[in-house]
């Protein structure tokens, strides 16, 4: 799946008020690409259509598979998607026998993190997400980019000139 993104008004109007909250940096990860799934204790009915939010900030809009639960040898062996050490999986699901993954099937950034108000507690589902003023909050660094091109191989993200000299796509 590969959407860009051209103007702040098309982004405005596909803001999702449902959010999945993840611990920073993990949504970053999945802005960036550099994670793919998402773990957890158990099927939590996440899969569909959600807005990233990690720390305060929303990322862009986020689509999750159907949930693959996973051996704890299998899960550790494909941290490659889901980004969570052995010893973090240990310290998080001290006593877990097994744990679900839900696959990132497709992810649209926005042209720069959002703010959001975060709940004291949240744990990972967020319902009516409310924006604050501004793009992102203060003192952090917005990530750039144009889009994550998800494939077998995994995925990357792509800055606007690399986007438009490989898939041909005028910028303008």
């Amino acid at each position: 799946m590969l959407r860009v993104m051209k103007s702040t008004e098309r982004v405005n109007e596909r803001i999702k008020t449902r959010g999945l909250y993840l611990a920073p940096p993990h949504g970053e990860w999945i802005a960036t690409g550099r994670k793919t799934a998402i773990a957890k204790s158990r099927d939590f009915g996440l899969e569909g259509d959600w807005t990233l939010v990690s720390g305060k900030q929303a990322w862009g809009d986020l689509t999750l598979a159907e949930p693959e639960e996973v051996s704890l040898a299998e899960f550790d062996s494909r941290f490659a998607e889901h980004q969570v050490s052995v010893k973090a999986r240990r310290r998080w699901w001290p006593e877990a026998e097994s744990l679900w993954l839900y696959g990132v099937e497709g992810f649209e950034a926005y042209a720069e993190p959002r703010g959001v108000e975060v709940q004291p507690g949240v744990q990972t589902k967020m319902e009516n997400l409310k924006f604050t003023e501004g793009q992102c909050e203060a003192g952090s660094r917005p990530v750039r980019f144009v889009a994550v091109v998800l494939s077998q191989e995994g995925a990357k993200s792509l800055d606007l000139d690399t986007y438009s000299y490989f898939y041909g796509v005028p910028l303008h």
